[in-house]
């Protein structure tokens, strides 16, 4: 089978792409992912890819979207793409939640101000005051992605089949609509009205970063003012310890917990090789060490997290993902290829 594909419209989906693939705010690393719909062809974000690349690089996949199709009406959704195209890349994690979305194109992000909503405990009521009486959204709690999260949004938007937006607790937002232009009004109108902005609490921060023992285990400071200053910030030392694990990605990417630097850690470090080292450590009082190998998708998720803490509301609960939560993320098989793409 030939896939379907119509070159204008890639042309202007890579561009659009690469366009918000280098906004940190919408984007982080390899994170999010898009699609569009040509007659019987899906075409997806190939896993692990960024956005950031779509003018350099092929990221997209092209898949049989009617053989999707056919196994969502069976209610099947942890049914495997028919890859159309011989290639080593797998298609996103996220495939069959844009192949039930009945838009010819669909943007899925881990926008900022997004997720600062859907972080909190009462993330719904809080959507359902600030965006009034618009109808054209659904809300989805926290599921794993995949195939549980694509069962969630299917079961969501039959029952609000005119909704062109899916808030994912704890996770993202995914936008669809029959070109660039309306998914791009579509988000400015959304993050307009879900702005937030606290710019983060450098001043509580020392203007120079010590050198530390932790230099002789591969870890200088870090060079982004907002991600040492998470250290140095009694409020953000507290969420380190209690909001860590606040969306997949940043467990991906960061671990299922935070290394705050104590005598014992730094034996403990000693005893592993270096490829198994925290990409961050956080010194109390000092500031944010960096292993010096850490990928460049873990600096864009270590700011992603510095992001979101910074504009929490203090008096607010949030949620994090659970024990298990974790567990099936960094044991999964889909996940491990991503890391390894990264």
């Amino acid at each position: 089978m030939t896939p379907d594909r119509d070159e204008a419209l890639a042309r202007d989906i890579r561009s659009y792409c690469a366009e918000i693939g280098q906004d940190q705010l919408l984007v982080q690393g390899p994170g999010g992912n898009v699609s569009w719909k040509e007659g019987s062809t899906l075409w997806v974000k190939a896993s692990g890819t960024w956005l950031a690349h779509a003018d350099d690089t092929e990221i997209f996949i092209p898949v049989d979207l009617q053989d999707l199709q056919q196994s969502i009406e069976r209610q099947d959704f942890s049914a495997k793409a028919s890859i159309l195209a011989q290639t080593e890349q797998r298609p996103s994690i996220e495939t069959m939640l844009h192949a039930l979305m009945p838009h010819r194109i669909v943007v899925h992000l881990h926008a900022i101000d997004v997720l600062v909503q859907l972080v909190l405990r009462d993330a719904n009521d809080r959507l359902a005051r600030q965006l009034e009486e618009r109808k054209d959204w659904v809300f989805v709690d926290y599921n794993k992605p995949g195939a549980e999260l694509a069962a969630a949004v299917d079961e969501a938007l039959r029952a609000n089949p005119g909704a062109n937006i899916v808030f994912l607790k704890n996770h993202g937002i995914v936008l669809g609509g029959e070109n660039i232009d309306g998914i791009r009004g579509l988000l400015a109108r959304t993050l307009d009205e879900l702005q937030t902005f606290a710019p983060c609490n450098t001043e509580a921060a020392p203007s120079a970063v010590p050198e530390h023992d932790l230099a002789k285990l591969g870890y200088a400071p870090s060079r982004d003012p907002c991600i040492h200053a998470l250290s140095c910030d009694p409020v953000q030392i507290a969420r380190l310890n209690e909001n860590w694990a606040l969306y997949p990605d940043h467990v991906v990417f960061l671990g299922a917990e935070p290394s705050i630097w104590s005598p014992e850690l730094k034996l403990s470090l000693q005893d592993q090789p270096g490829s198994e080292r925290s990409p961050y450590i956080f010194v109390p009082g000092i500031g944010t060490y960096e292993f010096e190998h850490a990928t460049p998708a873990q600096k864009e998720q270590m700011r992603c997290y510095s992001d979101v803490v910074n504009r929490l509301p203090t008096h607010l609960q949030t949620d994090t993902l659970s024990i298990s939560d974790i567990a099936d993320l960094l044991d999964w098989d889909a996940e491990k290829f991503r890391q390894g793409n990264n």
